[in-house]
């Protein structure tokens, strides 16, 4: 999506997700939700760990739909195809171990959705402190894949390209499915972002996040003394969204075998044997 802002978003004052964030618009029923769901639909979960304070949790999927399902479910008037992701369910723990918060995602997740889940994605949080021997993500993806679910992998930390894109996402739901291009007409997005109901403290917690005035691009942070419930529910939020919806960086190998399919035979010979030596070397 290319990113084009209307009104002062550099403001420093306020919250920052101020001209984005439009209640009316992202805020969808639960009826609505069920109807947006589709079999094909993509579900993820992310989760933002905590011990000593909250451990959240969020269920995605996204749906690629139609004008006119569009128009029938939401009431917006888009021209072609658009894809919908919503967060559709909210868990949010305190004072548990890992593989008792593991258990309580399991139990909120219909056994007929849990093989639909195809990443969980962990915080960063979860990768700092080891839990009774073993680290959060071991002892999470234990329980999850005893029944049936996916295990955890880690989640894209990055904060900045994190909060843009959930920003950017709130620009093009507010708009309905559209954007001020730079010429100032009205252009199509490709994504929108909309929050169940059942997520009352994730639609309670984004307009409460504010600038950091030392860096305006990013939202400032919570005192690690204090528990902060609007910045777990925003992390974990910005994990799950930026984990699954942002362009993945090319692998190594993936660059490699991009370079070799396009060199010429004697060039290939020539990578052949130099990856060779240096897997010798690294082995």
């Amino acid at each position: 999506l290319p990113i084009y802002w209307d009104g002062s978003w550099d403001s420093i004052e306020g919250s920052y997700f101020d001209n984005v964030f439009d209640l009316a618009t992202v805020r969808i029923s639960r009826d609505q939700v069920f109807k947006l769901q589709k079999d094909w639909s993509s579900h993820w979960i992310s989760q933002d760990w905590g011990r000593s304070h909250y451990t959240v949790n969020y269920w995605f999927f996204k749906t690629t739909l139609g004008p006119s399902e569009v128009n029938k479910i939401l009431g917006w008037n888009i021209k072609h195809n658009i894809n919908v992701i919503v967060t559709y369910r909210e868990s949010i723990l305190n004072n548990l171990e890992s593989n008792e918060i593991a258990q309580r995602i399991v139990d909120n997740t219909p056994i007929n959705e849990r093989k639909k889940i195809k990443a969980f994605y962990l915080g960063q949080d979860a990768y700092k402190i080891v839990d009774s021997k073993n680290t959060i993500e071991l002892k999470q993806s234990e329980v999850m894949r005893k029944n049936g679910m996916v295990g955890a992998t880690r989640a894209d930390w990055e904060r900045v390209a994190g909060w843009t894109l959930m920003a950017q996402l709130l620009k093009a739901t507010k708009g309905k499915g559209f954007i001020r291009n730079a010429g100032n007409d009205l252009s199509q997005v490709n994504d929108v972002w909309l929050i169940s109901s059942e997520c009352p403290q994730l639609l309670q917690s984004i307009p409460n996040l504010t600038r950091d005035k030392k860096n305006l691009e990013d939202v400032s942070k919570t005192d690690k003394t204090k528990t902060d419930i609007d910045m777990d529910t925003a992390d974990a939020c910005r994990y799950g969204l930026k984990s699954m919806l942002a362009a993945k960086k090319k692998t190594a190998e993936q660059a490699y075998n991009e370079v070799f399919q396009a060199a010429s035979p004697q060039q290939q010979t020539l990578m052949s044997f130099r990856k060779f030596k240096e897997d010798q070397v690294n082995t």
